[in-house]
């Protein structure tokens, strides 16, 4: 996978139509994208990293949601983690 950032990749462009869907200004944005770049140490700039960006997002949104299932489940023995109401 090349390193550079790829010819779809416009920032400005994605930051103007971000902001709207995320309630919040584009500087908001800028400035959040910016902190996650200090905090992780890797440029959202470089397609591997926004991957690894992404992945990570991905496993702890499947992370938090198999918590939520589990501790539901203690609550209720009756309810499986792959349906939503008791049986019967």
């Amino acid at each position: 996978m090349p390193s550079r950032r790829p010819n779809w990749w416009h920032p400005a462009d994605n930051l103007r139509r971000a902001a709207p869907l995320l309630y919040c200004h584009p500087n908001t944005v800028r400035n959040r994208l910016r902190r996650i770049q200090e905090l992780t140490g890797r440029s959202l700039a470089e397609v591997m990293d926004v991957a690894e960006l992404a992945a990570a997002a991905y496993a702890l949104r499947v992370a938090s949601a198999t918590e939520l299932w589990a501790t539901h489940a203690r609550k209720r023995p009756d309810v499986s983690p792959l349906r939503s109401r008791p049986p019967g």
